[in-house]
């Protein structure tokens, strides 16, 4: 699974994060969802719980009425059939104030992607007790082409038991968003993942890669330092590390 994350001012740089799934992208594109289908992160719920005003791809019909009539927050579905969802999204980062939300600065990208969540009533709970999880996070500017988030989703499966069920009358969750997101954010693509997923301690490695205007850069002393870097170190250095998180 890549992540890559893009560095302006002067400078390029991405990160290529492994995790071990297989993303469904849409139905014009991959068609083999390989991914174990996991009947444990699906709940039963009763149909009729659903808002009869969202569509078969998950739209509202007219939101801002189902706002005033009820008085409950526009996109929380929590009565509805929900499973553990990974979604792989790409972003170019130039008028974002990074990835995450923190405070009150705006817009973000992850704001972003909550309010098309939210419209297209795919939420099933607060950022919480939907057990968000994020791969990274990017700075201000910063693009990717590879970020990867996992929560819990509004579905279309409605059967938690017996065989697995054909993934195609699943909610074409790529298609959905990307009519409802900004253009600059695009989701790639989706897969189900198990109860135990985190879309950050669940990945496996990552590779960065940093691209430098040359100007009057030295590159070949840049690639004396860089050769250092190659092979297997100990980079506990370079990074917060939370002893209980670390794989052997």
């Amino acid at each position: 699974m890549p992540c890559r994350l893009g560095v302006q001012e002067g400078s390029v740089g991405s990160i290529t994060a492994h995790h071990n799934v297989k993303f469904h992208q849409n139905s014009t594109m991959e068609k083999d969802l390989s991914s174990p289908f996991d009947h444990t992160v699906i709940s039963n719920a009763n149909e009729m719980q659903c808002n009869r005003n969202a569509d078969d791809n998950g739209l509202p019909e007219d939101s801002s009425k189902h706002t005033k009539r009820t008085g409950r927050k526009v996109g929380i579905l929590s009565h509805c059939p929900k499973r553990l969802v990974a979604l792989k999204v790409m972003y170019f980062g130039q008028r974002f104030y990074g990835f995450s939300s923190e405070g009150n600065i705006e817009p973000t990208v992850e704001s972003e992607i909550f309010k098309a969540l939210e419209r297209a009533k795919l939420m099933v709970a607060n950022r919480k007790e939907s057990c968000y999880s994020r791969c990274g996070r990017t700075d201000k500017g910063v693009s990717a082409t590879g970020q990867v988030i996992s929560l819990y989703l509004r579905s279309n499966i409605k059967d938690v038991g017996g065989d697995m069920l054909d993934e195609r009358s699943e909610i074409d969750y790529v298609k959905v968003l990307n009519r409802i997101l900004p253009r600059d954010i695009r989701v790639l693509g989706w897969c189900p993942v198990p109860a135990d997923f985190h879309a950050r301690f669940t990945c496996l490695s990552r590779e960065y890669k940093y691209l430098f205007w040359k100007g009057d850069l030295d590159i070949l002393e840049m690639q004396k330092a860089a050769s250092k870097f190659i092979g297997e170190h100990d980079f506990r250095n370079f990074c917060k590390m939370d002893a209980a998180n670390v794989q052997q």
